[in-house]
């Protein structure tokens, strides 16, 4: 029986499938099937436009950025353009790659995603030219059908009027330039925002989060000495990550109100004591994976938490101590750097210890003579295991060795 009955789908399930396809070239390559497939083929949103795998002669852009010909970048112009202007029923979403070549097009093909009514936009926008940023439209913020945003690069937000973005529900902003006023001029337009992500945005100085009562998501990453304050008022958020990137002593103000339903906690390269910490950690009751990096001023903590299932510790190089209250702990792992003189994890206490944790322990050995170094290891790990009451097999050594070269 030769009956294909892919082929006679319904247009809509055919775009549905063809949208797990990886990239474009392979949507183009299906066109071969059939009429039909031709068909369905060209009449697809394509919704992810990167020049380096639409222009059929480029394999890569050049260290600038832009395309290694000006046929190149005409071949991507004109593809862009015809994929947007056959988009007549809408546009689900819109994923696009631009440098510095391209941004006097970027204007026009925003307008026809918006004249199409497309629900997440995604910009990447790459240009050497770090003094002019590429300015988004403020039409964009005012499309009151957009759910997803996400911007990325050499870009400016601001000298907007009027922002109302009623039906957002995921913001993500990296690398972009944004003042603390704009800022908060667009999470007041989004009333109903579940996901935020901030990654390095150079003018900012502060977050305040407030009266965002479906938040569920806040990812922040600062890395400018300029990122002072960090405020969430949230009500329902779930996940909380936080990084000091490059913050190097710089000291950052820290403020999570009314957040009882955290279930995930991450802490990275932050300026904070460990005094601090035992006092943040008391909020979230309900917390139940936790992850610390690269806090460069704790000696002693104490992690206290009756639902806590998870618990990652690492390149906390200076801890000598951890206290672990947690009956519910699944799971442990610890990372460490160790050098020459410095091979001595934390001693690790337990009270009221789970009646099993799988554990997991990796170091990282920036010397050449490290073959003294495993038997002390081995009685550590070996002590650790007891504490947290694991069995021989499900206690997992990793030693990775790296060797420094002159």
């Amino acid at each position: 029986m030769d009956d294909d009955r892919i082929s006679s789908l319904p247009e809509g399930v055919k775009h549905h499938i063809i949208s797990f396809l990886p990239n474009i070239k392979d949507v183009g390559r299906i066109c071969s099937l059939s009429k039909l497939w031709l068909w369905t083929s060209r009449s697809f949103q394509i919704s992810n436009f990167r020049g380096c795998i639409i222009a059929p002669n480029v394999a890569l852009l050049n260290i600038s950025g832009n395309f290694t010909t000006a046929d190149d970048s005409s071949s991507f112009i004109r593809f862009l353009d015809d994929a947007l202007m056959r988009s007549h029923d809408g546009m689900l979403r819109l994923n696009l790659y631009t440098n510095g070549d391209m941004v006097v097009h970027v204007d026009r093909w925003f307008g026809m995603a918006l004249d199409h009514h497309v629900k997440e936009l995604s910009f990447n926008h790459f240009s050497l030219d770090e003094e002019t940023p590429y300015s988004i439209p403020g039409r964009v913020f005012s499309a009151e059908f957009i759910k997803s945003l996400k911007f990325t690069g050499n870009v400016k937000i601001g000298g907007i009027g009027n922002v109302s973005l009623p039906s957002l529900r995921s913001l993500s902003l990296s690398l972009s330039r944004i003042t603390d006023q704009m800022f908060r001029r667009l999470l007041r337009s989004c009333p109903l925002l579940e996901d935020l992500s901030v990654q390095s945005c150079s003018l900012l100085s502060e977050i305040e989060l407030s009266n965002l009562d479906h938040l569920k998501s806040v990812s922040v990453t600062g890395g400018l000495p300029d990122f002072l304050t960090v405020s969430i008022n949230a009500p329902a958020l779930e996940r909380l990550c936080l990084r000091g990137k490059f913050l190097g002593d710089q000291s950052i103000s820290l403020v999570v109100h009314k957040s009882l339903n955290l279930r995930s906690l991450e802490l990275a390269e932050l300026f904070l004591t460990d005094e601090w910490f035992c006092l943040f950690l008391s909020q979230f009751p309900l917390l139940e994976s936790l992850t610390l990096s690269g806090f460069r001023l704790w000696k002693r903590i104490w992690i206290s938490n009756p639902l806590l299932k998870e618990i990652m510790i690492a390149y906390c190089n200076n801890l000598e101590d951890i206290r672990i209250e947690t009956p519910k702990l699944s799971t442990f792992s610890y990372q460490a750097c160790c050098g020459v003189d410095d091979v001595t994890p934390p001693s690790i206490w337990a009270e009221n210890p789970p009646d099993c944790c799988a554990a997991g322990f990796t170091f990282s050995f920036f010397h050449d003579h490290i073959d003294s170094c495993f038997q002390e290891l081995q009685n550590i790990l070996t002590r650790w295991a007891t504490t947290f009451r694991c069995q021989e097999s499900t206690v997992i050594y990793l030693y990775e060795v790296q060797h420094r070269t002159m």
